[in-house]
């Protein structure tokens, strides 16, 4: 078996040694990085180029040896080295230095990584002719001289020493060499490439940090507006040799210190539910911040509660009555009270207050109770009170005078002049009164008398004497007849608003204008 059939065969077991490993079970978690990998394998170089015309062969193999070192899970540096030894009359040894990236897949069993590399490489070319003989040959030697490298690969992690194991599937790298070999054959560049498969070794993990937690709680969680609210966050897996930002965002922050703890100021909000997120982060790396929020609700003020009793509730005109508004705040807001009357007058600030009824009318008064807390929540109640009406003034009723009797006849006697005298006396007193004469009828006429009615004419002739003598008003004097009183003159007072036919009754008007009073 040659050298290029045991590198295929190689190369075919380490295939099938990968896909048995990826084809087992994995582990729940995922697999740490490793922090150092240690590459040995097979590298097949291709080189491209010629010199002295001499063109040089592809068939070198040979052995590849690299070292990386991770700074973190992604990013590292890697020394490499690779040696062809002399076949078909070339050979090459190189070492580069660069960084390496890598990309961890299906819970760390694949990698993709990719390399770029600086160094400088020694390279053994063929057997050409001397310049100047046509039958002289001479092998190629060069100098060191610079080499670059880029180009990656796919690594396996094999499910052996937990996972310590790995395979390099395939390392494919484009490689240009540049040398010097010497006078005769001046410098040539090489675009060459490099293909590698191998084993690795992990060193070492990258452990990822624990993410950053951030819970956020409000305290207390239900209030009133204006009430002291705090909110706090409690952060976890920090590392606090690094600047640890807090950032805050809801409503009515008091506080926007970088800091766990901030204050609300909740007298400006509405009745509602609110939220305030919060931030941590330790850096721009993902993993390094978290978010949060805390909830709170601003309950609304419930209004005060209002009663409102008079007491009496039934007074005279002029009476005061005690008025009571009992109130009561469900938050023991502070209260402020108001009073207002129908009718009346009524004072007070307090829980009490007082109405006079003075100049009120009679009937029924309302009275409105108010009340208001310091969160303009106002509530009214009301009550009434009862006037009662003033007893009616009494009645005017006619006052009876003096009386006189007359003779046969329809002339004044001395008895019924001074009876008449005192009438005009008592008129004269009350001018807002008037006077009635009532004289009795009489039943039959006296022998040789020819007047149409005694009783209307002796009532009249009264009235002429008041007249007359005394300068009574005749507007203010009434004559009447009466069945009840015969041969009889009463006389009557009657006062505004009196009812004289009431007080007096029987008693007939007498038209004055039909009958002359006797002389």
């Amino acid at each position: 078996m040659n050298k290029e059939k045991a590198a295929q065969l190689l190369i075919l077991v380490m295939m099938l040694t990968a896909s048995a490993g990826v084809a087992q079970q994995a582990p729940t978690a995922e697999i740490a990085p490793s922090r150092i990998d240690l590459f040995a394998g097979y590298s097949y170089w291709v080189p491209n180029g010629r010199v002295s015309n001499v063109p040089f062969p592809n068939d070198n193999k040979g052995a590849v040896l690299s070292g990386a070192y991770f700074l973190n899970r992604t990013l590292g540096f890697e020394l490499s080295g690779d040696y062809h030894p002399e076949d078909s009359n070339d050979a090459m040894l190189a070492f580069s230095i660069g960084p390496i990236v890598r990309r961890q897949m299906w819970q760390g069993k694949v990698t993709l990584f990719a390399h770029a590399l600086a160094g400088a490489a020694d390279i053994v070319g063929p057997f050409a002719p001397v310049i100047g003989s046509n039958y002289s040959y001479q092998q190629l030697g060069a100098d060191w001289g610079p080499r670059i490298t880029l180009g990656g690969g796919l690594d396996v992690r094999l499910p052996y020493f937990h996972h310590r194991l790995g395979l390099r599937l395939f390392q494919v790298d484009y490689v240009y060499e540049h040398v010097n070999f010497g006078p005769t054959s001046g410098t040539a560049g090489f675009n060459s490439g490099l293909l590698s498969t191998g084993l690795l070794w992990h060193l070492g993990s990258i452990e990822p940090p624990p993410p950053v937690t951030l819970a956020c709680t409000a305290t207390p969680k239900n209030i009133f507006a204006g009430d002291p609210l705090t909110v706090i966050g409690v952060a976890t897996n920090l590392d606090h040799e690094k600047k640890i930002d807090f950032r805050w965002i809801g409503p009515g922050l008091a506080t926007l210190a970088s800091r766990p703890i901030v204050d609300i100021d909740s007298s400006g909000l509405k009745p509602g539910d609110y939220t305030v997120n919060g931030h941590v982060s330790e850096g721009p790396k993902a993993g390094q911040s978290a978010n949060c929020n805390a909830s709170f609700t601003v309950m609304a003020f419930a209004p005060p509660s209002l009663s409102c009793s008079a007491n009496p509730t039934v007074v005279k005109p002029g009476d005061t009555v005690m008025i009571s508004a009992h109130a009561t705040s469900p938050q023991n807001r502070p209260l402020q009270y108001s009073y207002s009357a129908s009718a009346g007058t009524i004072a007070g600030t307090g829980a009490q207050a007082t109405l006079s009824t003075a100049g009120a009318p009679s009937g029924t008064i309302t009275i409105s109770c108010g009340v208001s807390d310091d969160k303009s929540h106002p509530v009214s109640s009301a009550t009434s009170v009862t006037v009662e009406a003033p007893p009616p003034p009494p009645v005017p009723k006619t006052q009876t005078l003096c009386s006189f009797g007359f003779g046969k006849d329809a002339r004044l006697n001395n008895e019924g002049k001074a009876c008449l005298d005192e009438v005009a006396l008592s008129a004269q007193h009350q001018l807002e009164s008037t006077l009635v004469l009532v004289a009795g009828e009489v039943t039959a006429k006296p022998s040789g008398v020819e007047r149409v009615d005694l009783a209307a004419e002796r009532s009249i002739h009264a009235k002429s004497y008041l007249v007359r003598e005394k300068g009574i008003d005749p507007a203010r004097i009434q004559v009447r007849t009466s069945k009840a009183m015969p041969g009889q003159l009463d006389s009557y007072l009657v006062p505004p608003g009196a009812a004289f036919d009431s007080d007096v009754p029987q008693t007939s008007v007498v038209d004055d204008s039909f009958v002359r009073p006797a002389r």
